[in-house]
């Protein structure tokens, strides 16, 4: 699934206009320029000939997720362009934006890190319950979240289509990159954005270069985040859980509650058995308790 970022930006100086911007990120979490265009302003016309243009010219038929800001231009475009109203293409919103507008109706600091939990959260009973507080502390706030649709913002109801990636903060990056040039001509921003990704692909092109002739075949970042996680390996052991035929029986006697929390589990019409309790074949947690037989020259303290 390609994951691409959209945004927009004025033109300053004497050339006014808008830089349209769509920024994907690579394996090693880097940004990825993949298309950009200058307009006359950010309208739902200009918006609607750069989804379509780039749809045609660069994604073709890849399954594809955009995320964007909530502008009017952007939601038209999602709504009835016709290139984007296909199965392989999802729509989502920049959950910083979600949040950005929504402070902006109610300025409450709160509630601003309640809309941030609950749409970064992969746990529906948790959204669930951010949502009520929220509606408990603002039925208006409640109400403004739920017009848009869930899958739109939370990480929970996406089902895995923007890979974890809940801003449009890869666009916003490449977009300071060209700061500087936003006050010169046309033809002098496009020659300066041109030369920037032309350096930018040719850097790491050597590197991938390098990484080919090591037979390296992760990007730094993911290596990094398996060499931190093998730091911690020293925590998990294997250890004997009991005689496998006892474990096979008691697993397919009954359904075993697995938590705690039985209300977060659908278990239909089957009755839920406790938790297991320690015994002598389910070793308990901790050390290993010994039984010495007292002599007489033992001390035994007073109850």
């Amino acid at each position: 699934m390609l994951v691409v970022t959209v945004d927009g930006t004025h033109l300053y100086g004497k050339y006014k206009g808008h830089l349209f911007l769509a920024v994907a990120m690579n394996g090693n979490r880097e940004i990825f320029p993949l298309a950009y265009a200058v307009v006359d302003g950010e309208t739902c016309e200009s918006w609607a000939w750069f989804f379509r243009l780039l749809v045609q010219r660069v994604i073709g038929s890849q399954q594809l997720c955009i995320t964007s800001d909530r502008h009017i231009g952007i939601i038209n475009s999602y709504r009835d362009l016709p290139e984007l109203q296909t199965e392989l293409i999802m729509k989502r919103f920049c959950l910083r934006h979600i949040r950005s507008n929504f402070m902006t109706k109610f300025r409450n600091s709160d509630l601003k890190i309640l809309v941030r939990a609950a749409g970064s959260t992969h746990n529906i009973q948790q959204f669930e319950g951010y949502m009520t507080v929220i509606r408990n502390m603002s039925e208006e706030g409640y109400k403004y979240l739920n017009d848009i649709p869930c899958a739109a913002w939370t990480l929970c109801f996406d089902g895995g289509f923007r890979c974890g990636i809940l801003t449009t903060n890869s666009s916003e990056s490449f977009k300071n990159m060209l700061k500087g040039c936003r006050m010169l001509p046309v033809t002098a921003i496009l020659s300066m954005s041109y030369a920037k990704m032309v350096e930018l692909f040719a850097k790491r092109y050597k590197l991938g270069i390098q990484r080919q002739e090591q037979s390296i075949r992760i990007t730094s970042k993911i290596k990094n985040v398996l060499l931190n996680r093998e730091k911690t390996k020293h925590k998990w052991a294997v250890s004997s859980y009991g005689n496998n035929q006892y474990v096979y029986l008691s697993g397919y006697s009954g359904i075993i509650q697995p938590v705690l929390f039985p209300q977060n589990l659908d278990v239909g019409s089957f009755k839920v058995l406790p938790p297991k309790r320690p015994t002598d074949e389910i070793p308990r947690s901790g050390r290993r308790q010994h039984n010495r037989y007292q002599g007489e020259m033992d001390f035994r303290a007073r109850r």
